[in-house]
């Protein structure tokens, strides 16, 4: 059993309810899953502070879930960079489509109706907000990016919330 032996709070309390709660222990379970037990590595740690007090804005989750997502997945060491083709080490271009290779990165696709739009990765890279259009694009492909890692492990957290979408 772990010992909590010091505690510095770092503002207000909030508690969070609902959909918010869901995706807090979402976050709490890739931690687990993805780190070392007992890791105290402060990137993980602020970007999950970074993460809690937007978890309490509904309009704001999802962006800062996926920000979260490549923030412990580049914390770790094994996010590729998405700013930049994996083959060609060419910056991506935000007009161009891309296939995303867990390990290698991205690759540029010709056929425009597959893969993720460069735009997208350049906004996941650069820790902004991705469009709402984009949201469905950016959560498949964190997840892609996360279940390789998790190497056919589930998580238990996403069949929660679908059972219980409040």
């Amino acid at each position: 059993m772990a010992t909590l032996t010091g505690l510095d709070p770092a503002g207000p309390a909030r508690r969070l309810s609902g959909r918010a709660m869901w995706c807090g222990l979402y976050a709490n379970e890739l931690v687990l899953r993805l780190t070392p037990r007992d890791d105290p590595d402060a990137d993980i740690f602020d970007a999950y502070a970074r993460l809690l007090p937007e978890l309490a804005i509904p309009a704001r989750q999802s962006n800062a879930l996926r920000r979260f997502e490549l923030a412990l997945l580049q914390a770790i060491g094994v996010a590729p960079d998405l700013a930049f083709s994996g083959e060609s080490g060419e910056p991506v271009a935000a007009g161009m489509r891309y296939r995303v290779d867990p390990v290698g990165g991205p690759v540029p696709v010709a056929d425009h109706r597959d893969g993720i739009q460069g735009s997208v990765l350049l906004a996941l890279a650069d820790g902004r907000d991705v469009p709402a259009g984009d949201d469905a694009a950016a959560l498949r492909l964190m997840r892609k990016l996360i279940e390789h890692q998790l190497d056919g492990r589930k998580l238990n957290t996403p069949a929660f919330f679908r059972e219980n979408p409040s």
